[in-house]
């Protein structure tokens, strides 16, 4: 009753006269998205939490997908499994705990019960994802402190598909979610949603610009309703002092973000970038699907990445945590698509010349190395019992994937600079560059269809390594498999 009571006079304040903290800024910025809720085997946790702690990395970004956890209104059982919903999470954060890394929890995909009915926004009470917040916050007490509220809502896919986006919809969700976990947990830190980096309009499949989308959110009252501003930052093919502009979308879009916020007095406001990357897709693959976030040389990827570290440190005061996307993905995204190519980690565990230059700058910074000695896995490989599932071809399912995007380019000239049309779609930033001849002017039209995923492709894992499992242990037992496919990389974003 009193934390309902708190919650009902924070909600009444009025924005501003809320206390406004300091900007956050960790020591370390490093850090990384990781897609750990859809491995099934415990050792291949354990080694990416050692190789992340190796490379000093303090901070990981994880879901928490609230349609795995809440399958009804305070029920937090599987009775499919016969196991609390919160295991498999459980053992996340165990090992985090044992590598002294940090967690910033994601909350998003809501389960059916709570969705809305009527298209009027992504749910029918927003209180609801509120109390779920409160309960991860309650469960993790101690040991999660951060949390991000929704993903990229300037996307209709991340928020209501088939509609337009709606800022004053989100403001209304952090006015019930935010004085609530402020009241219950007044020391959480309570991130805003990230917004792709976009130049579209509502009238374009009803996505908004970025930009746009943030004025949207002040006019409507976002001010006081979140401790950190959380910012996509994606550098396509420009290296990271490139200057920004409104028409721009590179590394340093994110100032203009800052603008708005001292424009509207959130200069106290940190931002911490939710996915920082950009692409090293190979020449091997297709000139549609290579240019999909641009590209540049794994050599390139790594050098801009530690240097766009360095600018966000010397430029930028109120820049915290810093997440690359993306650290390694389970297998589930096929080395012939461009998604591929932002990983730090292959899925069998070797790297890419990304992580020797993250780990070797990361180094400078306190973290989970300099508290003392690696700890040792739980495991290097598979035990006999614990066989990883059978080698077989299914259609690749792109993180919190809802549909991807088809993006037409009108270009003038080849030889003039040309500021691609781009968006991040549910899954990536989409870039679509106009085929010519270089030196030769040109009048063209690019149009890129890309293929589609879906946001629930875990039931068909769950078939394939069930029916793999079957065949090669010769079994009529089932295999506990409770995956999810992940944008949006988003990029996938996400």
């Amino acid at each position: 009753m009193l934390i309902a009571l708190l919650s009902i006079l924070a909600a009444a304040l009025p924005a501003s006269a809320r206390p406004q903290s300091a900007p956050i800024v960790p020591d370390n910025p490093y850090g990384v998205n990781v897609f750990l809720n859809k491995e099934v085997e415990t050792w291949k946790i354990d080694k990416t939490l050692q190789m992340i702690h190796d490379a000093n990395i303090t901070w990981i970004k994880q879901e928490f997908p609230w349609q795995e956890i809440e399958f009804k209104k305070g029920y937090f059982y599987d009775d499919k499994w016969s196991k609390s919903s919160w295991d498999k999470f459980d053992q996340i954060v165990d090992l985090a705990d044992k590598y002294g890394i940090k967690i910033i929890a994601r909350v998003s995909h809501p389960p059916d019960w709570a969705k809305a009915t009527d298209g009027s926004g992504p749910l029918a009470n927003d209180s609801d994802l509120a109390d779920f917040t409160n309960a991860l916050l309650d469960h993790y007490a101690g040991r999660i402190n951060y949390v991000q509220v929704w993903n990229e809502p300037n996307l209709a896919d991340e928020w209501v598909p088939g509609k337009a986006v709606d800022p004053a919809g989100y403001v209304r969700m952090m006015q019930a979610v935010y004085p609530a976990v402020k009241a219950a947990h007044p020391t959480a830190v309570v991130l805003s949603a990230p917004m792709a980096i976009t130049l579209e309009g509502p009238q374009l499949r009803g996505n908004m610009d970025d930009l746009d989308y943030w004025n949207g959110l002040y006019s409507a009252g976002i001010k006081g309703l979140f401790d950190v501003a959380s910012a996509n930052a994606y550098g396509l093919d420009q290296p990271p002092d490139a200057a920004p502009g409104e028409r721009i979308l590179n590394f340093r879009r994110v100032e203009l973000l800052r603008d708005i916020m001292v424009q509207n007095g959130d200069g106290d406001r940190s931002i911490w970038l939710n996915e920082f990357a950009w692409n090293a897709s190979p020449e091997s693959l297709s000139e549609a699907e290579k240019n999909y976030w641009r590209h540049v040389t794994e050599a390139t990827q790594a050098r801009w990445t530690v240097e766009g570290v360095q600018y966000a440190r010397d430029h930028w005061p109120w820049a915290g945590v810093i997440s690359i996307w993306y650290f390694r993905q389970v297998g589930d995204v096929s080395d012939d698509k461009a998604e591929y190519y932002f990983r730090m980690v292959n899925p069998d565990f070797t790297t890419a010349p990304i992580y020797d230059s993250v780990q070797a700058d990361a180094m400078k910074y306190p973290g989970p190395v300099s508290g003392g000695e690696t700890p040792t896995p739980e495991s290097a490989q598979p035990t006999p019992t614990e066989a990883q599932p059978p080698t077989a071809t299914a259609a690749p399912v792109e993180p919190n994937a809802t549909s991807t995007p088809a993006l037409v380019v009108t270009a003038t000239s080849a030889t003039a600079p040309v500021t691609p049309t781009t968006t991040v779609g549910p899954t990536r930033t989409v870039t679509t560059v106009p085929p010519a001849t270089k030196g030769t002017p040109v009048s063209a039209t690019a149009t890129v269809q890309a293929g589609t995923g879906t946001s629930g492709g875990g039931s068909n894992i769950l078939l394939f390594v069930l029916g793999g499992a079957l065949v090669v242990a010769g079994l009529g037992g089932l295999a506990y498999l409770f995956v999810r496919g992940r944008n949006n990389p988003n990029p996938s974003n996400s």
